[in-house]
């Protein structure tokens, strides 16, 4: 028949969530036609430390896979892992080249977009678009791709929430983001408004906690179960705070997004009063007490 003629593609994609029932649905399918040819595609994201347990399913699925034969279902005649990395450093440059239709770029340009993309080509053309339409990057004699002076600011900073977020991490952000708890939805919406990283002596000397009567101890609790489910990590500690950054890229941007103008309009006043009132380094150079005010400007402005 047609149907015994014709292969059957099938996508499995997000793998590293993946359980037994994923696995038996899938199996299941591919036993329910011996004879018919299948291409099997399974997709899941770059492993890392804190993926190792949900990556054993990658390598248990191939395994059954390399089992199967012609008593027990479809026979296996290829199963193979192939790793698709990011974009290395050095084409970046002609790729963006490409993009902004530029005969020269900028080597601080290239260097940004690239690692706050982690070398994704596709978050790199959405990045990069959005930057030259927001006119952050501007074309020098028509020819030489730069930074503007706005986004030298901001790039020092490492504030870009206003900019349009690429829509291919949010596609990957989001749905982590709307499964959140109320408390944790709420932190994490601050953590976004602090910056890139963040500590807990800021964050717990934010009004919203005290007004909602979430005491700092159960503030840390919630970060560490954000630090559990991978959407932040831990940085620095000190014995006194405890410093984190945001795990994905664009994640910070996305959750910021998420949020109407009131909301974000009152946590930066929350953030600012708290920069002013905690104790900061006396001994400061010029330029870090200049990139200071520019922050403490941003929040209020």
């Amino acid at each position: 028949s047609e149907g015994q003629a014709s292969p059957l593609i099938l996508f499995l994609d997000d793998m590293q969530e993946y359980d037994e029932v994923s696995w038996h649905f899938a199996y299941k399918l591919l036993k329910k036609f011996p004879r018919r040819i299948f291409f099997v595609f399974g997709c899941r994201q770059d492993p890392n430390e804190s993926h190792i347990k949900k990556n054993l399913f990658i390598d248990e699925f191939i395994m059954r896979m390399n089992s199967l034969n012609n008593s027990k279902g479809p026979e296996r005649r290829h199963v193979s892992k192939i790793k698709l990395g990011g974009f290395q450093s050095e084409i970046v440059r002609d790729y963006l080249m490409n993009i902004l239709g530029a005969r020269e770029i900028d080597s601080a340009l290239t260097n940004m977009i690239w690692s706050r993309c982690d070398g994704n080509p596709l978050d790199i053309a959405l990045f990069a678009n959005s930057l030259y339409i927001e006119g952050l990057i501007l074309l020098e004699n028509g020819f030489k791709a730069v930074m503007s002076e706005k986004m030298v600011k901001q790039a020092n900073m490492g504030e870009f929430l206003l900019v349009q977020c690429p829509s291919s991490r949010v596609r990957v952000n989001l749905p982590g983001v709307d499964r959140l708890e109320v408390e944790k939805s709420l932190l994490l919406k601050v953590c976004s408004v602090i910056g890139n990283t963040f500590d807990t002596r800021m964050l717990t000397n934010i009004n919203p906690f005290q007004d909602l009567s979430i005491p700092n101890e159960r503030a840390v609790r919630i970060l560490n179960d954000m630090e559990d489910d991978e959407i932040i990590e831990t940085l620095d500690e000190d014995g006194i705070s405890k410093t984190y950054r945001f795990c994905s890229p664009f994640m910070r941007e996305t959750v910021y997004q998420t949020m109407t103008f009131s909301q974000r309009r009152n946590l930066h006043k929350y953030v600012a009063e708290a920069v002013q009132s905690l104790p900061g380094n006396s001994v400061k150079s010029e330029e870090e007490s200049e990139m200071e005010l520019d922050r403490l400007i941003y929040h209020l402005c």
